[in-house]
C-alpha cells in the first residue's frame, strides 16, 4: 500500500503564482513567487550566488517524528526545524532550507537529496542547485593605445579576488577551429598550449568577432588541455564543424595590473548577487597589434579582454 509518510500540497493558486515568477501572464491577480519558492516535493536552484533560502510545507499522512537530513556535493545545505512533530494526520508544519556556495564548480549542477525521515517512512527530495561563481561578459574589447573598458560583474561570493592576466600580443595567424569532438578542442593550425593559465591563443572568427569563451581558451589553466568550448562559440562559428579563424599566438603573462577593481574607498565590499564595476584599462600599447588578455573571478570564471 502506498504510504508517503508526508505530502507537499500546492493548490491552483500556489500554480499561477509559479507561472507568474517564470514570466507568464495569467491575468490573475496572483503574486509572482520565485520558481525555487514553489511548494514542490524536489528544490531546484537554477543560479546561486552566495546563498539563498528556500521554504517548504508538509503535511502528515503518518503521524510522527521526522528527522531531516540533507546532503548536495559542493554546496553548503542547512536544514532550519529539521526535527518536525506531527502529532496527527493533516497536521502541517513548514521548513526552511539554506544553500551556500562552497566548492562546487561554478555553472555546472550539483545534486543530492533532503530526506526526512521518521513514522515509519521515509521520504526524499531530489536537490539541484547550480552555483555561479560570478555573472561577468564572456567578452570586452577596447582599441587605442591606450584606453579603458568598464563593465558589470556579479560576485558569488563575499570574498571575491579579481586577478588580470596579459595583455599579451602576437602576430595573427590563420587557422581554424573543429567542433567534432565533445569538447571542442582547438582544431588543425591552431596550437594547444597545454592548459598553462600563462599562455594560450586569442582565437577570432572570419567577423572579428572573439570565439574564446570566459573559462575556456585565453586565461584558462589547470584543468589539463586548453580548449575552446563547443557551446560557446558564438555568431563567429555557430557551432560548426572546422570553420577557418585567427588566432593571436601570444603568451599571457602571469598576474598583471591592467585590471583592477576599485578599491575599498571607492565602492563597499562585493555582495554577493549585488553587481560590480570592474575596469580593464591599457597604456603604452601598439594601436594596430591585436592584444589579448583575461579577468579572472572564483571558480575559474572570467572575462577575456581583446583590444584592437
Amino acid at each position: 500500500m502506498f504510504s508517503p509518510g508526508l505530502v507537499y500540497d500546492a493548490s491552483d493558486l500556489d500554480w499561477l503564482g509559479y507561472l507568474e515568477g517564470l514570466g507568464v501572464g495569467t491575468g490573475t491577480d496572483v503574486p509572482a513567487i520565485d520558481p525555487s519558492g514553489y511548494n514542490s516535493p524536489s528544490i531546484a536552484i537554477g543560479r546561486l550566488l552566495g546563498s539563498q533560502t528556500v521554504t517548504r510545507s508538509v503535511t502528515a499522512v503518518t503521524p510522527g517524528r521526522y528527522r531531516a537530513t540533507i546532503n548536495v556535493p559542493g554546496v553548503k545545505a542547512t536544514v532550519r526545524l529539521s526535527i518536525l512533530n506531527f502529532g496527527a494526520a493533516g497536521e502541517t508544519k513548514q521548513f526552511k532550507v539554506t544553500f551556500t556556495q562552497d566548492t562546487a564548480a561554478s555553472g555546472v549542477s550539483s545534486t543530492g537529496n533532503l530526506t526526512p525521515t521518521g513514522g515509519g517512512a521515509t521520504v526524499r527530495s531530489p536537490i539541484a542547485v547550480t552555483p555561479q561563481g560570478a555573472l561577468a561578459p564572456a567578452e570586452v574589447t577596447g582599441s587605442g593605445a591606450s584606453g579603458k573598458v568598464t563593465f558589470s560583474v556579479t560576485p558569488g561570493f563575499a570574498k571575491f579576488p579579481i586577478t588580470a592576466y596579459g595583455l599579451a600580443a602576437g602576430p595573427i595567424q590563420p587557422g581554424s577551429v573543429t567542433t567534432s569532438t565533445g569538447t571542442g578542442r582547438p582544431g588543425e593550425g591552431l596550437p594547444d598550449p597545454g592548459g598553462r593559465r600563462d599562455e594560450g591563443p586569442a582565437v577570432h572568427g572570419e567577423d572579428g568577432q572573439s570565439a574564446v569563451h570566459s573559462g575556456h581558451g585565453v586565461g584558462q589553466g589547470g584543468r589539463g588541455r586548453q580548449s575552446v568550448d563547443r557551446g560557446h562559440l558564438g555568431p563567429a562559428f555557430g557551432g560548426r564543424p572546422a570553420q577557418p579563424a585567427d588566432y593571436v599566438d601570444g603568451h599571457l603573462p602571469g598576474r598583471g595590473d591592467h585590471t583592477r577593481r576599485r578599491g575599498r574607498d571607492d565602492v563597499p565590499l562585493p555582495e554577493p548577487g549585488k553587481p560590480l564595476d570592474v575596469t580593464a584599462s591599457w597604456a603604452g600599447v601598439n594601436a594596430g597589434t591585436r592584444y589579448a588578455g583575461y579577468v579572472e573571478y572564483p571558480h575559474g570564471v572570467g572575462t577575456v579582454v581583446t583590444i584592437n
